[in-house]
């Protein structure tokens, strides 16, 4: 078995532990798009949920035309430590 397959098993088992623990998946696609994906990526992702789901391809602007090459909601790699809302994970 790859180790890729086993990583998304796990990850898909989190995901239901979660679900069963009263975790709504709105929360979690929250916690995932807003606090660990690159603006780049968030947005890309997005763009292709929204095709997948409603069809929808009315956006086809390139991204680094919207945000530059980093677009991580203003944050840059420096301040990793820090989730979007400028609190430190050190407390």
């Amino acid at each position: 078995m790859s180790s890729l397959f086993t990583k998304r098993k796990s990850a898909y088992e989190i995901l239901e532990d979660l679900r069963e623990n009263g975790i709504s998946d709105e929360a979690i696609l929250d916690y995932i798009v807003c606090n660990n994906l690159t603006g780049t990526v968030a947005h890309q992702l997005m763009v292709e949920a929204r095709e997948e789901f409603l069809g929808d391809a009315e956006d086809d602007t390139d991204v680094s035309e919207l945000m530059g090459d980093e677009s991580d909601f203003g944050d840059s790699d420096e301040d990793e430590d820090e989730d979007d809302f400028g609190d430190s994970d050190e407390d």
